[in-house]
């Protein structure tokens, strides 16, 4: 299971805390943590018991995020947290991982 399908819903069973969803505004909050230094994004990942592979998710993650200019880094974490809720909530054009992933690296 990825990091995106997790935050997504995805796939996630419940009771399996390798596919256990991630709730988006938990998520949401701590990337903004990581935004204005509070926590770093090993707590992110230490916090959400995210396995090698979602580790690596979230590098890319944080990659395209660096890769922004400093005015549009907030942007990019409020983007990530409407992406997600719009997958959660089933919406059609955010229901792949495949999906979610071309709109990630979309943004600039």
């Amino acid at each position: 299971m990825s990091l995106v399908d997790r935050l997504a819903g995805i796939g996630a069973i419940p009771d399996d805390p390798a596919t256990a969803k991630i709730p988006v505004h938990y998520f949401y909050a701590a990337l903004l943590e990581v935004h204005y230094g509070g926590v770093t994004v090993g707590d992110v990942e230490s916090h959400f018991a995210l396995n090698a592979a979602e580790q690596v998710e979230l590098g890319v993650i944080v990659t395209k995020y660096t890769s922004l200019p400093a005015n549009r880094r907030e942007a990019f974490v409020n983007y990530l947290h409407a992406l997600f809720m719009l997958a959660e909530s089933g919406s059609p054009k955010h229901d792949t991982t495949v999906k979610l992933n071309a709109r990630i690296q979309a943004f600039s």
